[in-house]
């Protein structure tokens, strides 16, 4: 591999001048705990611009148009200013010196730069003992020609980044409004500020402190993102209280290779540590780039219910609460979406703001792509099936699967002429199929939905309307299920056959996606997958394949997915494990845990990590390397196989709320 980092078995190092430099550097070494999110760019001075910042917390939303809303990108709280032989550091050019390095056992950020003479080591953390706390540290040799200045800088803005993924970012939109900077004695000061609709209102507290140590000047800063008493805090000590919590949860999350390379071994800490540090400590959602970007408005998405639920199911029950209890709270708001589509019951949106209303806004994806509500059914029966829950909190999820499945039953067609249910105006996971009719995998999941709220019914959680079991009974002997006899397998939609055969290998060379160089309108019409569909539908549900039909599913089908996903990578890995194909499955997974560490598909930078697809690697990992089922299912398929150069794993899980140490 040709790497930009260096990788050690605890850590990641950039020393490269123009890889450190770079605004993929910034996302891959984002510090948060969850509650805050820093994303780490250079102390650039005025050379910064309004969105480069990237300061979040969690669940802050603010309205840039009417019922649209954007994850606000909050004031810096440590606006740096270095100043070196009399020259203020506001470039890059400026630098001789640019290297990064990350401690995630620690959970530290190391920066050291050199400029004017003169060199500067940075140290940051945000704190995993209090999530409202983050610091940072300066050092340099104390001449006279250089100082250390640290204020606030709330000239900061948001740059809402379009649904259409071709569509470039330029609309810059000020979210933040009557910031005023108080001091107060012994190095205290104060940010008050608010968002420009009054939603959300905030004062930062901050603490520095500036001192001479054997000839080196050090400038200590402490933030508090709740305005708390830092009068008495001590930078040392908020930092190694930080660094002993993260330890102990790295004794119950670690998973160790033995035998594999150090950089698998960091690739594979790596994105653990990404779930530590983006895992909410309220009952909300994780966005598509969690803190670490605002992308997608900083909606939550089914990736959080289907690939990052599952990891937390086995590695930190707290975090599996929270995600599905903002499901389970926000049904009011799905009732409220499906009311709008004319449909009954409850309808997930596509995009999801803090208060479950729909954001995305486009009719395609918005209305068409509905799985998502089959899915948070399937997520929510996944994390009933982990823990002995209280009947109310059951009770609540039974109220989920019955008016879930009240929408499936007036989205679909009844057909009296061939006595069916038929699905149309659909999109399914693939995206590239277009607007289709009878997506598989969205037609068994609405089964899989309804078979749950009967389910609830038989146990006495839910009482249904008049009539009503009967309906269900009937939509579920009656759904079109499509099926191709010339493939031996679950057929993807009614449309699949009629699509362009064409040889990807010619339209794709690279892992650049297609949607850069084919429009949408010529993708639905070719017989390309962006990532799995009915491949999906095997992990989720895989009784619903022998094995016979499983192995067409993946002849058929990965090989005409382009990966135009990054979600599509650790599925495959997951899928391969689970058909005994190890060679195919460690090929996956390999690149899947170093998508954001080397940016393979060229949009770390610009977008954030992919906290989704490393909820998938790691299920890949959990479920299929160590194949633990991947649902309540029968499994199908043989038992994988460790990859040549990995001895045995050592890993914790959670099993009923009690973590046990397994040996493979």
């Amino acid at each position: 591999m040709n790497s930009k980092v260096k990788y050690d078995s605890w850590s990641i190092t950039v020393d490269d001048l123009s890889y450190a430099c770079d605004k993929w550097a910034s996302a891959l070494f984002f510090l948060g705990n969850g509650h805050a999110g820093i994303r780490n760019h250079l102390p650039l001075s005025s050379g910064l611009g309004l969105t480069e910042r990237g300061i979040f917390i969690e669940g802050v939303f603010e309205y840039i148009r009417r019922g649209i809303t954007d994850m606000v990108n909050l004031p810096d709280p440590f606006d740096l200013k270095l100043s070196a032989g009399g020259t203020i550091l506001t470039s890059c050019s400026q630098l001789s010196l640019c290297s990064r390095s990350l401690d995630l056992r620690k959970g530290i950020l190391t920066t050291v730069l050199a400029f004017g003479g003169r060199e500067f080591r940075i140290e940051q953390f945000a704190s995993h003992h209090d999530r409202n706390i983050a610091g940072i540290r300066v050092s340099t040799a104390a001449f006279p020609d250089v100082s250390i200045e640290d204020s606030f800088c709330a000239d900061v803005a948001n740059m809402p980044v379009s649904d259409d993924q071709k569509t470039s970012n330029e609309e810059v939109i000020t979210l933040i409004k009557d910031a005023s900077v108080s001091c107060e004695k012994d190095g205290i000061m104060s940010l008050s500020f608010s968002t420009v609709c009054g939603t959300h209102s905030f004062t930062f507290t901050k603490k520095n402190r500036d001192y001479i140590c054997d000839g080196t000047l050090i400038h200590e800063s402490l933030v508090s993102f709740c305005g708390g008493d830092l009068s008495c805090a001590d930078y040392e000590e908020e930092r190694d209280k930080s660094a002993e919590t993260l330890s102990s949860l790295w004794q119950r999350r670690d998973i160790l290779l033995e035998g594999a390379s150090i950089s698998l071994q960091c690739a594979l800490r790596f994105n653990i540590f990404q779930l530590i540090q983006n895992a909410p400590s309220c009952d909300i959602s994780i966005g598509a780039r969690g803190l670490t970007h605002g992308r997608y408005k900083g909606c939550y998405f089914w990736d959080t219910d289907v690939f990052l639920l599952p990891y937390y199911l086995l590695a930190d029950r707290s975090v599996a609460e929270h995600l599905a209890r903002y499901r389970i709270r926000n049904l009011d708001a799905a009732r409220r979406v499906s009311a709008s589509l004319n449909t009954r019951g409850a309808r997930y949106p596509w995009m999801a703001s803090l208060d479950g209303s729909e954001q995305c806004e486009s009719w395609d994806t918005g209305k068409c792509e509905m799985h998502i509500s089959a899915d948070v059914a399937w997520a929510l029966s996944r994390y009933d099936a982990a823990f002995d829950l209280a009947e109310d909190e059951r009770r609540a999820i039974a109220e989920v699967y019955a008016e879930t499945a009240r929408f499936w039953l007036s989205r679909f067609t009844y057909s009296s002429e061939r006595d069916c249910y038929d699905l149309i105006f659909v999109k399914g996971p693939d995206e590239y199929c277009g607007v289709t009719s009878n997506n598989a995998y969205t037609n068994h999941m609405a089964i899989l939905n309804v078979r749950l709220a009967l389910k609830a019914c038989d146990e006495g959680l839910i009482r249904l309307e008049d009539g009503e079991r009967e309906k269900f009974s009937d939509f579920i002997l009656k759904v079109r299920r499509p099926y191709s006899d010339r493939l031996g397998t679950i057929l993807e939609d009614d449309n699949y056959l009629n699509l362009e055969d064409v040889d990807l290998s010619v339209l794709k060379g690279s892992d650049k996606p297609l949607y850069w160089t084919y429009d949408y309108d010529t993708l639905q019409r070719l017989r390309v997958l962006k990532q799995p569909d009915v491949l999906l539908l095997y992990l989720m549900q895989p009784s619903l394949f022998t094995v016979q039909e499983a192995e067409r599913a993946w002849d058929e089908y990965e090989a005409r997915c382009a990966h135009d996903s990054t979600l599509s990578w650790p599925l495959h890995a997951l899928i391969a494990y689970k058909l005994g194909k190890e060679e195919e499955a460690w090929k996956y997974l390999y690149k899947s845990l170093f998508l954001d560490l080397e940016n393979l598909m060229q949009n770390t930078h610009s977008e954030g990590l992919h906290i989704g697809a490393m909820g998938a690697s790691l299920e890949a990992v959990l479920y299929g390397m160590l194949g633990h089922a991947f649902s309540c299912d029968e499994k199908v398929g043989t038992s994988p196989q460790l990859p040549d150069d990995v001895s045995h794993v050592s890993y914790c899980f959670l099993e009923k709320g009690e973590f046990r140490r397994r040996r493979v």
